[in-house]
């Protein structure tokens, strides 16, 4: 019986190798477009390897199932906890606009 069940397995797990593969051969265009199927979001504007990374997360999590709901729980009891997972960075706003003017000068040239 274990055998049944690993024969009807086996080519869903080829077709999430495949989906991972097909990845790194994708545009940014088309991995966009995956993220809007694969999330319902509109994607970040990070770079295409980001992507790339967080579809193959997402796909795996919805063939192998994410974290059980103990585990949320778990880890978000752990961070109310700990100092460094509740620490709120603030960027001064002299820096803010530092980066702002460099970005801009960036995309003009």
């Amino acid at each position: 019986m274990n055998d049944l069940k690993n024969k009807k397995t086996e080519p869903t797990k080829t077709s999430v190798l495949r989906q991972l593969a097909t990845l790194q051969s994708m545009s940014l265009d088309q991995l966009r477009e995956k993220w809007l199927d694969l999330y319902g979001t509109e994607p970040p504007q990070y770079k295409k390897q980001f992507l790339v990374k967080r579809l193959a997360h997402r796909i795996q999590e919805l063939f192998y199932g994410g974290l059980s709901e103990q585990a949320k729980s778990h880890l978000k009891k752990v961070a109310e906890t700990d100092p460094v997972a509740t620490v709120i960075r603030k960027i001064p706003e002299e820096r803010k606009s530092q980066a702002l003017a460099g970005t801009a000068r960036s995309f003009s040239a």
